[in-house]
């Protein structure tokens, strides 16, 4: 593996002294016929994993992976068809609501929304039948995002044909309400767009979204506020390509504490960008943290092994994972490896978890559609 360690005065990156760095192991393949539009990781214990994708035949998947169960099975989530293949299409989101159930939601070819979920004591390979919780052209592909506030409710998020961001909630007590607007029409960029969120105290949800002309906005919702909103990056800052080129954005944002929110992009550059928040630092203006040209179009993935610690993850133009991770406790910047060789990864899909404080896992999708996943640990063990 080559050390990769970016060093970009001007830019306000620093790398010395660096932090730790230890060796990532040696990737392995899950096969899977996957689509390279989505690849979502979670770890709902420190010793399980799940991996969710968009299979070619349009079937949503699922494979699990535990320390008393070290091997990588696949079960069906939902059948062939039931999700929309493509580079620019897809759309799918997973969560954990708690250590035993799994939540998983999809956008269908017809541009409605559907989900499925399983249960601790049941088999893995008895997910429950799907459930429509949008109609037909309520969402556009593409982009689809899920916050767990607390363990009994579920918020999930999309575009809708108006490119207005649509809402559907769930809980024990209403079940699935209709979905409903929480924006104006045209705030968010398509094709190609890009959504996520998070839930940083048990009634705060923070919404990201890309918006047409390659700026990232913000809304929240809490108490007190019913979804007001901002901008946070400029126009331009976001890469969306062109309507004769179309790519598709990546933006992920990820809480590491209760009051710390960090925003990542991929830049028209193919640089990594950001921005964030707390109560002393209300959204400065963005920066860099990565060089020009380190990152393909498709998809950015974040992890906090713990709240001082963040870690990224992206498809470089050459084919590699590229990690890059910070601790506040240091006093260099952001230093990174490289989780694979050359030419092992296609554009469009990574994921990343931290499941303990001294451990990662990547996943991605390989060139021959297998599911890969590499492993980083202080000790430089191999565990999965």
């Amino acid at each position: 593996m080559r050390i990769i360690v970016p060093v970009l005065a001007s830019l306000a990156v620093l790398a010395s002294p660096a932090p730790p760095v230890h060796a990532w192991g040696w990737d392995y393949a899950v096969p899977a016929d996957a689509e390279s539009s989505g690849v979502v990781s979670l770890a709902r214990r420190p010793e399980v994993l799940d991996v969710f994708w968009i299979r070619s035949d349009g079937a949503v998947m699922n494979s699990t992976w535990s320390e008393a169960n070290p091997r990588w099975e696949a079960w069906v989530v939902a059948p062939p068809g039931s999700a929309q293949p493509g580079k620019l299409a897809g759309g799918l989101a997973a969560i954990a609501r708690n250590p035993d159930h799994l939540d998983v939601f999809w956008i269908r070819p017809e541009g409605g929304v559907s989900t499925s979920w399983w249960h601790a004591g049941t088999p893995h390979w008895n997910w429950a039948a799907p459930r429509s919780i949008a109609p037909a052209r309520d969402a556009l592909p593409g982009a689809l995002t899920v916050a767990a506030r607390n363990p009994d409710q579920l918020d999930v998020f999309w575009i809708g044909p108006d490119r207005a961001i649509r809402t559907a909630a769930w809980n024990p007590w209403r079940d699935w309400l209709p979905p409903w607007s929480i924006t104006g029409p045209g705030v968010a960029h398509y094709p190609g767009g890009a959504l996520s969120v998070v839930s940083r105290t048990r009634d705060q949800l923070d919404l990201f979204w890309v918006r047409p002309d390659g700026g990232v906005t913000t809304a929240w919702w809490n108490a007190a506020a019913n979804w007001p909103w901002r901008p946070i990056a400029p126009a331009g800052h976001v890469l969306i390509g062109s309507s004769r080129e179309p790519r598709r954005s990546a933006l992920t944002a990820i809480a590491r504490r209760p009051d710390q929110l960090d925003v990542f992009w991929i830049g028209p550059d193919g640089g990594i960008g950001t921005t964030a928040w707390n109560p002393h630092r209300d959204w400065p203006a963005p920066w860099p943290i990565a060089w020009p040209g380190a990152a393909a179009p498709g998809a950015i993935a974040a992890a906090s092994r713990s709240p001082g610690q963040l870690d990224l993850a992206w498809i470089s133009n050459e084919g590699f994972v590229q990690q890059l991770g910070f601790d506040e406790r240091l006093t260099g910047g952001w230093a990174g490896l490289t989780a694979t060789g050359p030419g092992k990864a296609v554009p469009g899909a990574v994921g990343l978890v931290g499941r303990r404080v001294h451990h990662l896992d990547a996943f991605w999708v390989r060139p021959d559609r297998a599911i890969g996943t590499n492993w980083w640990t202080r000790s430089g063990s191999a565990c999965t």
